[in-house]
């Protein structure tokens, strides 16, 4: 039960992405954003929803999660005294270090890593988006390069994490 839960979290966040690059791409900067947040929905049901059972994933749940903390994180601290914006990128990149500590489960595990990270981060702006951060200089900008920076650096880690694990296992074989 708990690793269903988390493979349709992995889903259900990957496809928040792809809902992201669907709005991104073909609709007008005009759409109203209750429409927007029923397209969001719309894609993290379906992506749940067909999540696979003889899936075991382990990085990409996770990976949503710490997208959507983050984001969270970072809309607060902006919020409330202010931040500075290298210290908000460090903070990104401290949170996909955190995923070192995962090992992912396969390739498949990996790609979808990065796109579970993103749709954590687009999940926590669109609860958050009526903090009004316009007046502060910097806050929206920081924010969106942690969260691009922090799926990149979610990829990288996975794919470094499944190196080492397959270094591991290849030297313990070839002994």
């Amino acid at each position: 039960m708990r690793q269903r839960f988390l493979n349709a979290l992995s889903f259900g966040a990957a496809s928040v992405t792809l809902a992201f690059i669907v709005i991104a791409a073909f609709l007008s900067a005009r759409t109203s954003f209750t429409s927007k947040i029923l397209i969001y929905g719309v894609f993290f049901m379906v992506g749940a929803g067909i999540c696979r059972k003889n899936v075991n994933l382990r990085t990409s749940p996770i990976a949503a999660i710490l997208g959507f903390a983050v984001t969270s994180i970072l809309y607060i601290i902006w919020g409330t005294f202010g931040f500075k914006f290298g210290a908000s990128l460090a903070f990104a990149l401290g949170s996909s270090l955190l995923l070192l500590s995962f090992v992912p489960e396969g390739a498949f595990d990996i790609v979808l890593t990065p796109f579970s990270y993103f749709g954590g981060f687009v999940i926590g702006n669109l609860l958050l988006s009526h903090l009004n951060l316009h007046d502060v200089e910097g806050a929206l900008i920081s924010i969106s390069l942690s969260g691009v920076l922090g799926a990149f650096a979610a990829m990288m880690v996975a794919f470094l994490k499944l190196f080492l694990e397959e270094s591991k296992r290849f030297g313990k074989r070839s002994l």
